[in-house]
């Protein structure tokens, strides 16, 4: 394969999580695929587009600023990546276009919508958000059905998308997403950041988002609870 594109719209931290997964794998994609005979598309959106600078030739950035979840990117974004005749496009979210008919992976994070709907998570009427999932649903098994290959991030969510999307276990591929090098400290850096910020120890740390399908009511219970046992217990 020649030409390869990444989907990179969410590339950053604005893109939070899913923004993460696609920094970290075109930067360690970089470190091992750079300067060969393929050639990588990074398609952004202009609010990340300086964020991202290639560090080599075969990593080429361009600017596809079309909105996640809306309309451009379901009839307009197709159209657009095929001016690039790709071998392969990687959709590092299930988000795939739905007149997109070349070949592709995606990567599917987690089904938690799929699972747990629920009008708390968001600002829209209640009847115009069932709408969307029923959009959601049909997008990602259409996704997942078309895909060459889905990149599940954990074994658990291998089983549930062979189990809920009815795909074969042998067109799910698993890769744990890892961690920065950079995110390992010595444990007198350790101190010295849990000084700096007043941390004290012991404590439970929440690394997340703060949205509603995240559970962070369950969390505070369950702290309220243990905290009975370890008075000295920090969240």
């Amino acid at each position: 394969m020649k030409k390869i594109g990444i989907d990179a719209r969410f590339y950053g931290p604005k893109g939070k999580g899913l923004g993460r997964y696609a920094q970290k794998l075109i930067e360690y994609l970089e470190k091992t695929d750079g300067n060969s005979e393929r050639t990588y598309y990074v398609f952004l959106k202009k609010e990340n587009f300086n964020q991202y600078v290639p560090r080599h030739e075969n990593f080429i950035k361009v600017l596809a600023d079309f909105n996640w979840y809306s309309f451009s990117e379901q009839f307009v974004f197709p159209f657009f990546l095929n001016k690039f005749d790709l071998d392969l496009m990687h959709f590092c979210h299930f988000n795939v276009p739905i007149f997109y008919r070349k070949r592709f992976v995606v990567t599917i994070h987690d089904l938690i919508l799929f699972h747990y709907p629920t009008v708390r998570n968001t600002t829209l009427n209640r009847y115009y958000y069932f709408f969307k999932l029923l959009c959601y649903k049909w997008t990602i098994k259409s996704a997942a059905k078309r895909a060459d290959s889905v990149i599940a991030v954990s074994e658990f969510t291998k089983d549930d998308v062979i189990k809920n999307l009815g795909l074969k276990s042998s067109k799910v591929e698993m890769t744990h997403e890892g961690s920065d090098f950079k995110c390992y400290v010595t444990y007198k850096n350790a101190e010295e950041i849990l000084k700096k910020y007043g941390i004290i120890k012991p404590y439970l740390i929440y690394v997340g988002n703060a949205y509603p399908h995240k559970n962070l009511e369950r969390l505070v219970v369950a702290y309220k609870k243990i905290k009975k046992e370890n008075p000295d217990l920090s969240l």
